[in-house]
């Protein structure tokens, strides 16, 4: 029966040697049963001390079960096999050795292998979880969104890689609970606290009995899709404000609320350069009355600020290594960027933004044609809430779209001012020719009166004379 046997099957002493082997043990090793009775069991293996501390272990416990080495043939090839061994005792009861069988899983790990190699390919995070919620395992592209080795990850909860712990928790438990989850959303936290939006489909794996061990959960990264969604959803919304309101100051309020809502930032604000060369806050969300005085009262001293080095624009050498190419100005670190300044550089950056307490800080100017005529201010108390990402798409699409509404509003609002002017002169001259014809009328009446006096005059004259002239007739 042993010998019949397709699995290496080994006896060993309590020294370690091999006592006796079977046929399958011969062609694994490539060495005949005179050859290996007698020699030490570990010596055939590529891992001759696990080998050692896996006998040992079956002489302490009594057995072993599933237990992995590989066996090194006499010519080089390898061979996986998962050990199953026991203790066996003589008549008396007393202890003699161990038998060991191999189960050759070469082929079993050559498929684990290529199956892992396909999950390692995949460029979707994929993870194994169990029904306490810890990571079994994950691929690389797991490690390289979270920034966490595989070692590091397995074992820890699921749940502590996301935006919403409780949400991650709730949707695996939705899995254990249904079988799988469909396109369930969630936003994975880099551990240097960049954020990768994803969709989750996930679905319970079972042993060969139909017992379920775990869920396996694949990620595809909706970050790309979700960004430029927003984009156009921001976009839209600041075109339709512009058909939607009446004045400048009126778009700006809502705009800054639009601004806020894409961007995630608590604080924002847009800055018009005024008639004097201010740049005072003309419309915000989020600011702090106190925040808004210090600001607007650093640019009625004249002061050259970074605000003001933006817009002129008159970067210093200090400014540059925070400017993107088309000249904004944003930093996700302030307290870190204040702490690093000279002495000299500190007069250049008043601190009121770290102040505060923000952390992320980003300008953004707002032009027409070749002029700057203001910035989009935003601030927030974390860190990388203004990446370059934002600040770019700020500079390349909102900027612009606020610079022609402004410019636009400016010019109607200019129009209307000659309308009102031009009203103001008709009105004048209005009243003025009514003044006139008014006074014409009373010198026409005036005259009237003065002709019709006159004519009553003559006529009590004429009447005088006949008289006269009758009374010297009747005289003669």
């Amino acid at each position: 029966l042993i010998e019949a046997s397709l699995d290496p099957l080994v006896t060993i002493n309590a020294e370690g040697k091999i006592t006796d082997v079977n046929e399958a043990t011969e062609r694994v090793t490539g060495c005949r049963r005179e050859q290996l009775v007698g020699t030490d069991f570990s010596d055939y293996f590529s891992e001759p001390q696990k080998a050692r501390e896996g006998y040992e272990q079956v002489f302490s416990e009594g057995s072993v079960t599933d237990y992995p080495l590989t066996i090194r043939h006499r010519d080089g090839r390898r061979t996986d096999v998962l050990y199953n061994a026991t203790i066996y005792k003589n008549e008396a009861g007393e202890v003699q050795g161990v038998f060991a069988a191999a189960r050759d899983i070469t082929a079993q790990k050559q498929a684990w292998q290529y199956a892992r190699s396909l999950i390692e390919a995949s460029l979707d995070p994929l993870v194994t979880i169990n029904a306490e919620g810890k990571i079994t395992d994950v691929n690389e592209a797991t490690i390289q969104v979270t920034g966490v080795s595989r070692a590091q990850m397995i074992g820890t909860d699921f749940s502590d890689y996301f935006t919403e712990p409780q949400k991650a928790r709730e949707g695996y438990e939705q899995v254990f609970a249904e079988g799988l989850a469909t396109d369930y959303p969630l936003t994975i936290r880099h551990r240097d606290g960049q954020l990768t939006e994803v969709l989750y489909n996930a679905a319970v794996y079972k042993d060969h009995q139909g017992n379920p061990l775990g869920v396996f959960a694949a990620a595809r990264d909706v970050t790309g899709r979700n960004r430029a969604e927003r984009r156009q959803r921001v976009t839209n919304s600041l075109l339709g404000l512009y058909a939607q309101k009446t004045s400048r100051k009126e778009y700006l309020d809502s705009a800054v609320e639009v601004i806020r809502e894409w961007s995630g930032c608590r604080n924002v604000g847009i800055r018009i350069k005024n008639e004097l060369g201010n740049i005072p806050f003309e419309s915000w969300v989020g600011f702090e009355k106190d925040f808004l005085d210090s600001e607007n009262a650093l640019e009625r001293d004249h002061r050259k600020t970074l605000c003001r080095r933006i817009i002129l624009p008159q970067p210093t050498r200090q400014d540059q290594q925070f400017l993107t190419p088309g000249g904004s100005f944003y930093c996700s670190d302030i307290p870190a960027f204040v702490k690093d300044l000279s002495v000299a550089q500190a007069k250049e950056y008043p601190s009121i933004c770290a102040q505060h307490g923000f952390q992320s800080f980003a300008l953004v100017p707002i032009v027409y044609g070749d002029e700057v005529f203001g910035v989009i201010q935003v601030t927030d108390p974390q860190k990388n809430m203004a990446p370059l990402l934002k600040v770019q798409f700020m500079e390349a699409t909102i900027a612009p779209l606020l610079g022609e509404a402004v410019h636009r509003f400016n010019a109607e609002s200019e129009l209307e001012r000659y309308r009102q002017h031009l009203e103001e002169l008709v009105r004048q001259r209005t009243k003025e020719l009514e003044q006139a014809n008014t006074q014409l009328q009373e010198e026409i009446r005036q005259r009237q009166e003065a002709q019709e006096s006159l004519a009553r005059e003559q006529a009590n004259l004429q009447s005088v004379f006949d008289i006269v002239n009758v009374g010297m007739i009747l005289i003669d």
